[in-house]
Order: C-alpha cells, then structure tokens, then sequence
C-alpha cells in the first residue's frame, strides 16, 4: 500500500515532460492554464477540475508510453479469441502498449495529442481502446490518485519553473517491468520570476 505507484507515476510523469519539451506550445498552454487556475496558490486537491489540460496530458503519455504495458492474467476456463483456442490455465499477455497504438481506434497513434482526452473525444473511443490501468474488477485501485497526483505534480512543478530540454541530450524508451527511459530525461528549470 505505500509503495504501490511510485515507479508507475514517476515514470507517466517522465514520459510526460519529454513529450511536453517535444511541444514547445502545448507546454505554453499547460502553464497557462496552471497560472489560471492558480496564480500563486499552491494547488490542492479542489483544483484538479481546473487542470483539464494537465490531466489530458498525463493521459496522453500513459497512451503512449503506459508503464505497464502489458497485463498478465490466466484464463480461468478454456476459451477462444479470433479462431484461436486458449486452454483454461493459459497465461495471457494483454498488451496495453499495442493497444494505445491500434490504428482502429488512433488517428496518428504516435503523435502526442492530448486533445484525445477531451470528453467529446473520448466519449466516442471504444472503452478498452485506452486501459493503462487495467480494467474491469482487477482495475488498479490507485487509477484516480495516480492522474491527480500527476496533474497537480504538473502542475506545481510549471507553476515554479519554465522548463526546457538540455541540448544534446536524447530520451531513450528501456523496457524493464516498466516502460521507463533510458538514462532519465535531461531538463532545464528556471525559476519563474516571484514564485
């Protein structure tokens, strides 16, 4: 229980900043929509609603890069899935990864778009299009900590800092249990001027 999620959201949120440093006006947008909704109050749990963006965000870098990419489970009954048999007892890998890039439900699967995760975007996806956190009964318990504990990560961290990519450096993907980076993602910070 303490320590469940911690490698999961650093890595969501690893992931997150590379894309944003990819994007220099999506990272614009997010810090205005955190200097908004915030000004110079530390964020708090009643402004997760005010951090739309924020959130589509963390949603985006978990559709592209979910640290658990894969999902393990057994067949508990013999079954069979597009003409092929699966025997009760089988170990099966559901992969998220391939899931989140399935052209059938992605336009453009590896652009980062957050505008995915907009409520009328989303409302039109196929529900299991997007399960960085499982689904059904086995559905990770922390899913909703984890995207607030994400957005209002983002948030704070904006909040304080201009972000940028240090020259020269590259991000990597290494696949472990997790989908994390290679040698981490290089960033620069600047304090934000009174914060």
């Amino acid at each position: 229980m303490f320590l469940a999620g911690h490698e999961t959201t650093s890595v969501a949120l690893a992931w997150a900043l590379h894309f944003l440093v990819e994007n220099p006006d999506l990272l614009e947008a997010l810090a205005a929509e955190v200097n908004a909704a915030l000004g110079d109050r530390k964020p708090g749990f009643a402004d997760v609603p005010r951090l739309p963006l924020a959130l589509a965000v963390v949603q985006e870098a978990l559709r592209i890069y979910p640290p658990a990419y894969w999902i393990p489970r057994t067949a508990i009954e013999d079954d069979e899935i597009d003409g092929f048999h699966i025997p009760a007892g089988t170990l099966v890998g559901v992969m998220s990864y391939v899931l989140h890039r399935h052209p059938d439900h992605w336009e453009a699967p590896t652009r980062f778009d957050p505008g995915r995760f907009t409520p009328e975007r989303a409302r039109a996806r196929h529900p299991l299009a997007f399960i960085p956190f499982g689904i059904g009964q086995r559905q990770c318990i922390g899913k909703e900590f984890a995207l607030m504990e994400g957005q209002l990560i983002l948030a704070r961290l904006l909040q304080r800092y201009r972000v940028s990519a240090v020259p020269g450096r590259t991000t990597r993907l290494h696949v472990a249990t997790t989908l994390r980076t290679s040698g981490g993602v290089w960033l620069r910070l600047e304090p934000r001027p009174g914060r």
